[in-house]
C-alpha cells in the first residue's frame, strides 16, 4: 500500500549449495564424526543450525542435516568422499528455494502461518525447524539479527514456493 512502510521483507536467496547428509542404518555416530573432521563443528542432533566457517549446517530430521553453503566447496561431489561410508548425501540445491525474511512485522506472520512458537526464548537465533506453512513442507531457520530485527531463512521444494 502507498504511503505505509512494509513490516515484512522476502527476499530470494539465489547461487547456494544445498546438500542434505542422512545417516545410513547403524552409523549416525560415524556420520557424526566425519561431519566434526570435515567442517570442525558438530552436526546438529536437534532442531538447530550450526555455523562452520564455510557452511551452515542445518538439522532436517533425526540423524540428518543439510549443508548450506556457496561457491561449490560443499558440494556432493566435494563432500562424497568424506561420508562415502557413513551417510547419503543427496544435492537439493535445485530443487529447493530459499527466502530470507525480515522486518519489524516478520516474527508476528510466520507466527500466523507456522504451529512453531517463534518467541526469542523458543526459537533463539541458531534454532531450526523442519515444519509446515499452508500444508506445504519447509525448513525454518532463525539466521542472525539485522538492524536489530529477526531474520528468518525458509527452505521450500521450488515447485511450491511461489504459490507459498
Amino acid at each position: 500500500a502507498r504511503g505505509i512502510e512494509a513490516g515484512v521483507s522476502l527476499t530470494e536467496i539465489r547461487n547456494f549449495d544445498l546438500v542434505q547428509v542422512m545417516a545410513r542404518r547403524g552409523k549416525a555416530a560415524d556420520m557424526a564424526t566425519a561431519a566434526k573432521v570435515r567442517f570442525g563443528v558438530a552436526a546438529p542432533e536437534t532442531p538447530t543450525a550450526v555455523g562452520a566457517a564455510d557452511a551452515t549446517l542445518i538439522w532436517s530430521g533425526p540423524d540428518q542435516f543439510f549443508v548450506l553453503s556457496k561457491g561449490g566447496k560443499h558440494s556432493t561431489e566435494a563432500l562424497a568422499q568424506a561420508f562415502a561410508s557413513s551417510a547419503s548425501l543427496s544435492d537439493q540445491s535445485h530443487a529447493r528455494v530459499l527466502i530470507s525474511i525480515s522486518g519489524d512485522k516478520a516474527r508476528a506472520m510466520l507466527a500466523k502461518l507456522s504451529s512453531i512458537d517463534l518467541h526469542p526464548d523458543a526459537f533463539p537465533v541458531g534454532a531450526a525447524a523442519a515444519t509446515s506453512i499452508d500444508h506445504t513442507s519447509v525448513t525454518l531457520r532463525r539466521g542472525n539479527d539485522r538492524d536489530g530485527l529477526a531474520v528468518f531463512n525458509l527452505l521450500v521444494f521450488a515447485t511450491f514456493a511461489e504459490s507459498l
